[in-house]
């Protein structure tokens, strides 16, 4: 049997893994071997436990060896660092050695790694319900979005919901106000028609797995972009970009994004787009105004994904009337955090309740100033 504390972790993160083998046979194995080789993406942390003999550490792992008395149970545990790039899911193993027998893999576990992305400093979003044409990537259908705050762009990311019978057929690319165009989707899939699944509903960052846009169910109604992936093409598709590609540009101004289908014989509607700008270093990038500092620092303290309950820090330069609201990915108020005077700092506890689980924004506004901080919530 093999355990994890926790099954989604940050990088950075520190998680404790166990292992349990039981003989529970009249027979002594003398010599028996355990071994675990650390998969990539975690390091050990400190020294290995075991409750019969002892645990080694290793370059690769743990090892341990000794007798496997009749009718006992040998655990052991160990602490394991999930390092800076660790992405997607890591499967943890261990094979054990009776004696002179062969190798037999006796348990694995493994965990899911998500990478915290700093909070978006605008979101935007259109509902456009665009119709998307039967093969016609000869003219693309085309949303724009209108940002109209001003500031250098550290980080794009993308969510697009769209209503397709044939996703392997969609090809999806984004232009920014500097006349930047980067492709996103294109015709993502195996064989020569790409995937034939329904439907997309993804939320599209650099940062995220590759590969995960070409097979498998998505569900258009909400809560939107529950899938994340990097820009990605398919068999059928042309070369994808990315979202870097638009770091050092000035948010502000329209942004359009463009639509098409590749193939004959399927169609769809752009149901809607998000986009979620990060500045640069606020300090000395404020395209608007120059080097000034924020008065409203909103920070993530807890956990996120979000399981049970989390925190956020809020810190203000003086006494400000601050209103925190928890919106989800439709832009619908689904709860009031906070409403009333804040002087200095406050510490919020975000609760998962009854909740469904998706992507939540939690608004902050002053009286000059806002930021929204993304939350996932999990069930």
């Amino acid at each position: 049997q093999a355990t994890a504390s926790v099954s989604v972790a940050a990088p950075g993160d520190v998680v404790a893994f166990t292992f349990t083998v039981r003989n529970p046979t009249g027979e002594t194995f003398g010599a028996a071997r355990f071994t675990n080789v650390l998969p990539v993406g975690l390091a050990l942390e400190g020294d290995p436990r075991a409750s019969v003999g002892a645990a080694l550490g290793t370059a690769d792992g743990v090892t341990w060896t000794g007798d496997l008395e009749a009718a006992t149970e040998l655990v052991i545990s160990y602490d394991a660092r999930v390092q800076d790039d660790a992405v997607g899911v890591i499967e943890n193993s261990a094979t054990m050695v009776l004696g002179a027998g062969a190798s037999d893999l006796i348990a694995e576990t493994s965990i899911t790694v998500v990478r915290p992305r700093p909070q978006p400093t605008a979101v935007v979003e259109a509902t456009p319900a665009l119709s998307i044409p039967d093969n016609g990537c000869n003219a693309f259908v085309s949303s724009t979005l209108d940002v109209t705050q001003a500031f250098v762009l550290d980080r794009v990311s993308v969510g697009v919901n769209a209503t397709h019978t044939w996703r392997g057929d969609l090809r999806v690319r984004l232009t920014s106000p500097a006349g930047t165009t980067v492709s996103l989707i294109d015709r993502v899939g195996q064989g020569a028609n790409g995937t034939g699944a329904d439907d997309l509903d993804v939320l599209i960052d650099d940062d995220a797995l590759e590969g995960v846009f070409g097979s498998g169910p998505q569900d258009p109604s909400a809560p939107f972009y529950d899938l994340e992936g990097a820009p990605e093409s398919g068999e059928p598709g042309g070369a994808v970009g990315e979202l870097a590609a638009f770091v050092g540009e000035d948010s502000q101004g329209t942004w359009t994004l463009e639509v098409c289908d590749g193939a004959a014989q399927d169609t769809g509607r752009l149901n809607r787009w998000s986009l979620f700008l990060v500045e640069a270093d606020r300090g000395t990038t404020d395209i608007a105004d120059g080097p000034a500092a924020r008065a409203l620092e909103v920070a993530l303290v807890g956990a996120n994904p979000v399981t049970d309950v989390t925190q956020v820090r809020l810190e203000v330069g003086s006494v400000e009337h601050v209103i925190a609201t928890l919106v989800d990915a439709n832009g619908r108020t689904v709860r009031t955090v906070l409403e009333g005077a804040v002087a200095g700092g406050v510490t919020l506890d975000i609760a998962r309740g009854a909740l469904s689980a998706g992507t939540y924004f939690l608004h902050v506004r002053t009286d000059t100033e806002s930021q929204t901080l993304p939350l996932t919530i999990l069930r």
